[in-house]
C-alpha cells in the first residue's frame, strides 16, 4: 500500500517535550520500549522534531529548538497550563518518561489521583489511570489551556462549531474545567484555575 492509500492521521493536539538532542532522545525512546512514529526531521531552521508513542500507546512529540524555542507564555489565560496523560499503567508510564525524556516522576499530595511529571522540580503535567474514562478510549495525552471563564469559553466554542466531550465541572483544588473538541475534531481541555500556577 502506498502512502496515498493510507487514511490521514487523526486531528489531535500533541504534547511536545523539549530536548537538547532529538536524535539522542529518539534512541532513548526506543531503548525504553517506546515506538517512533515519525523519525527525527528538520523543520526548516526553527527546530528538529519527532513523533513517538510510549509503551502503552500514548502519542507525544519531541522538539529540539533551534530558532524557535517553543512556548514562551504558559500558565495564564489563553496559554498552555497542564499536560495530562491517561494511561493503562501509570507506574510504567512514569518510569518510561523518566528514562526516555529525563522527566522526574513523583507523588502529588494535593492531587493523589495523579503522579506528577516534573522538570527541574516544577510540575508540568500528570499521569493518571483510565478507570474513569469510557471503555475503548486509548491511552492519550490531553493538553489543557487556561481560560478566564470556562462556561463562556464552552459557549463560544459551541457557537464556532466545536463540541463538548465533558461539560464544565468543578475540580477540587484546581478550578472549573471542561473537555472539548475543536471544529476539526481535536480534543483538548480548558480550565479556569481557582488559584494561580507558579510560572
Amino acid at each position: 500500500m502506498s502512502m496515498g492509500d493510507q487514511p490521514p492521521p487523526p486531528t489531535v493536539w500533541t504534547t511536545y517535550f523539549s530536548s537538547a538532542d532529538a536524535d539522542a532522545t529518539q534512541a532513548a525512546i526506543t531503548a525504553n520500549g517506546g515506538a517512533v512514529i515519525a523519525p527525527v526531521m528538520d523543520v526548516g531552521q526553527i527546530g528538529r522534531m519527532l513523533i513517538a508513542a510510549d509503551p502503552q500507546g500514548a502519542v507525544f512529540g519531541v522538539w529540539q529548538p533551534l530558532e524557535f524555542p517553543g512556548a514562551q507564555i504558559v500558565n495564564e489565560p489563553g496559554a498552555l497550563v497542564w499536560n495530562q496523560l491517561s494511561t493503562t499503567d501509570p507506574e510504567a508510564a512514569g518510569t518510561f518518561y523518566q528514562a526516555a525524556l529525563g522527566l522526574e516522576a513523583g507523588p502529588m499530595p494535593e492531587m493523589p489521583e495523579f503522579t506528577g511529571l516534573m522538570v527541574k522540580g516544577r510540575v508540568i503535567g500528570g499521569v493518571q489511570g483510565m478507570e474513569n474514562l469510557p471503555p475503548g478510549v486509548p491511552p492519550h495525552w490531553l493538553v489543557n489551556f487556561a481560560v478566564d471563564d470556562t462556561d463562556s469559553t464552552v459557549d463560544a466554542l459551541v457557537r464556532a462549531g466545536g463540541s463538548v466531550m465533558a461539560p464544565a465541572f468543578d475540580m477540587e483544588k484546581v478550578g472549573r474545567m471542561a473537555v472539548l473538541q475543536d471544529p476539526q475534531g481535536a480534543t483538548f481541555a480548558v480550565v479556569a484555575l481557582s488559584a494561580p500556577v507558579a510560572p
